[in-house]
């Protein structure tokens, strides 16, 4: 995804495809929100989804569509891409990472490592 955010990558797809993701799989008829999401999401802890994600990757093993990105010695080959998930030059803790820009100002931040997917409606 190139865009900003979920929201604006969803509106795009809708654009092109005259239907967006969430639509397609969650049968939403309203775009939620960039803020709406995290309020949703981020009480969820991250262990929670472990389980989740071992299935999946059980039953995608198992029925050979990972073996196109097997290489040296049959290791899984996944890209990864960076995002900045929460920016700001006021609200900020212990674990953010900053930025000081040349006129003094300072940009907290979160980043994190994502693997991409081409998935698409």
């Amino acid at each position: 995804m190139q865009c900003e955010s979920f929201l604006e990558y969803q509106k795009q797809l809708n654009g092109q495809k005259g239907r967006d993701n969430t639509q397609a799989l969650f049968h939403a008829s309203k775009i939620p929100t960039d803020n709406q999401i995290r309020n949703t999401i981020d009480p969820i802890k991250a262990e929670t989804l472990f389980e989740v994600f071992a299935h999946i990757y059980r039953i995608l093993k198992t029925k050979g569509y990972l073996e196109p990105f097997e290489v040296l010695g049959k290791q899984l080959l996944v890209s990864l891409d960076g995002t900045e998930y929460f920016s700001s030059q006021s609200i900020h803790c212990e674990q953010c990472s900053h930025r000081t820009h040349k006129n003094g100002t300072v940009t907290y931040f979160h980043s994190a490592i994502l693997p991409n997917f081409p998935f698409q409606v």
